[in-house]
């Protein structure tokens, strides 16, 4: 069989939380429906053969990176698939306060497959108590059973066996000792709990339970669905998200008491986990030479790993892109260089810089979130190159001796020389691959000038150019990090070709000049490439000292977010 959701992700979804509570999933961001699509399959069919009717039980882990949108991604297919299959959702994090991570799990499954049992009961307002509960009650002893019942629930059990095995069909309700209508479903959760701490055969308690998490399933399965036109069929779908973030003793006692419950028959199990997070946290209580990959192997009949979402997805899924609109930044009057109208463009130059360290998806996210955090600071009139800012705040993250040298002129010298330039030219092509990276650029070759070159330059096409990140950490990055004089090049390709006594934009324009003007100029890499360095003369970014770009940065370091999954 194939699950019969179906799902469309591309609009945002509201999601009823309950007491009057609602929550608005966003639309798809990092493209998961495809995958929502295949695992919605792939478990109904591992769950449940429609052909002989036969039930089975599957577990699956579902593995993925800090910022891949795992949680998203079951809240939103957990949601979806309870038009169509018993759903239970638990968000292991939040409950890992409690001292029973078994417990949290059982009561979890029973109060979500009650609540959706009762969906379409409104009238009678209580839902029927499965055989399989007064099962479970049996299964202790008298004494026990009728201490915590008449505790938990007022009424006598003995009673309520008694009914049941001569009429046939359990009650919905009971009396209590004063007469007193009793629902018996609201007891079930903390009957389960009373007998894991009183019965004297635990193994045959978890059989119990067992019975009862299947008599709730059956229950949802077989209701008469005829007012809210949904037809739920087997299997349940447990859902079990953020374990990699609780704390380690308590992920793994989750780990091995909930292995005990994961072979209920119609069941399947789906655990989120950031995998490498996982297993850190099983050696932080085995010892680092555990070999904790094939420990967690033993709970899951397979994995299934979301693959990492591009940067500019993760970008836009989790940070505010507005702010990186030219209108915006006009509105602030300040000028980020390279000048783009787009936050599109603004996105895919920060893409560009911080692909090429390598980082993970929490720290792109956070230099992200950094970078619309200064820009949000800037007053009016100040201007910043967002590449340069972009390439520090990552160098920062992956080499912070290295970026101390390099911010404070000691990289590899005690003092600056074109030597030491070339040093950094070539630590920097040698550890981060700057090759084959666009920058993208808006030209407007009416920008005044006033040079007689000016008029020259119209010749020009206004568009977006793409220049190449490997030329512009070369001949600006390298060389404004060496420079020794305000509003010049002291050194570099730049330098060594044009004349010294020159103003640089002038020598710039000069520059441009030199290659052909035509329609298809900005797919041209040197004409691009030479309108990127005259748009950074001629806004002087040159004449900004190092020393700004080291404040920015350390104050916005400063500012953390909590980890969003």
């Amino acid at each position: 069989m194939t699950s019969e959701a179906k799902l469309d992700w591309s609009e945002p979804k509201k999601i009823d939380l309950g007491d009057g509570q609602f929550e608005t999933l966003p639309a798809d961001k990092l493209q998961r429906q495809e995958y929502a699509d295949f695992i919605a399959d792939f478990l109904a069919n591992q769950g449940f053969e429609e052909a002989s009717g036969e039930r089975k039980n599957y577990v699956l882990n579902l593995n993925a990176e800090w910022g891949s949108g795992k949680t998203y991604f079951l809240r939103r297919l957990s949601e979806d698939l309870k038009q169509h299959h018993p759903v239970v959702y638990l968000d292991a994090w939040k409950q890992d306060y409690s001292e029973d991570p078994l417990m949290t799990v059982v009561s979890s499954m029973i109060s979500q497959l009650k609540s959706q049992a009762r969906l379409t009961d409104v009238d009678e307002g209580t839902f029927e108590a499965p055989k399989k509960l007064l099962g479970l009650l049996k299964a202790a002893a008298p004494s026990i059973a009728g201490a915590f019942v008449k505790r938990y629930g007022g009424f006598d059990p003995l009673e309520l066996w008694k009914n049941s095995e001569t009429e046939g069909v359990p009650p919905k309700t009971t009396g209590d000792t004063d007469s007193n209508e009793v629902d018996i479903s609201a007891t079930a959760s903390q009957m389960v709990k009373e007998l894991l701490c009183q019965h004297e055969d635990k193994s045959e308690a978890i059989e119990s339970i067992k019975l009862n998490v299947k008599g709730w399933v059956e229950a949802v399965v077989g209701l008469d669905t005829a007012r809210d036109d949904y037809h739920r069929k087997f299997p349940a779908f447990v859902f079990i998200d953020e374990l990699d973030r609780c704390r380690p003793s308590y992920a793994v006692e989750m780990l091995e008491v909930i292995k005990h419950i994961f072979d209920i028959e119609g069941v399947v199990f789906i655990v989120a986990t950031d995998t490498a997070q996982l297993q850190h946290a099983v050696k932080a209580i085995y010892g680092e030479g555990f070999d904790a990959r094939t420990y967690l192997s033993r709970f899951f009949n397979s994995r299934f790993t979301l693959r990492q979402p591009s940067i500019d997805s993760l970008i836009y899924a989790h940070c505010d892109c507005d702010k990186l609109s030219g209108k915006y930044l006009k509105e602030k009057h300040i000028v980020v260089w390279p000048e783009c109208e787009s936050y599109e463009h603004n996105i895919s130059n920060i893409n560009s810089v911080i692909s090429c360290f390598g980082l993970p998806a929490r720290t792109i996210i956070q230099i992200t979130d950094r970078i619309i955090a200064i820009l949000g600071h800037m007053k009016s009139g100040s201007k910043v190159d967002l590449l340069m800012l972009t390439a520090l705040m990552s160098l920062r993250e992956k080499n912070e001796d290295v970026y101390e040298a390099v911010i404070s002129n000691k990289f590899g010298l005690s003092e600056w020389s074109r030597g030491n330039q070339v040093k950094l030219n070539r630590y920097l092509t040698e550890n981060y691959d700057f090759k084959n990276r666009a920058i993208m650029l808006n030209v407007d070759s009416n920008v005044p000038f006033d040079s007689q070159l000016e008029e020259s330059l119209t010749r020009y096409p206004d568009a977006v150019y793409k220049a190449n990140l490997s030329h512009y950490m070369k001949d600006i990055f390298s060389i404004y990090l060496n420079s020794v004089e305000s509003g010049y090049y002291s050194s570099g390709n730049i330098g060594r070709r044009l004349s010294a006594h020159i103003p640089l934009k002038e020598k710039l324009a000069q520059r441009i000049c030199t290659y052909p003007a035509n329609s298809d100029s900005h797919e041209d890499e040197n004409t691009s490439n030479a309108w990127l360095d005259f748009y950074h003369s001629l806004h002087k970014l040159e004449d900004v000292e190092i020393a700004y770009y080291q404040n920015l940065i350390e104050l916005a370091s400063a500012l953390e977010w909590d980890d969003q999954p």
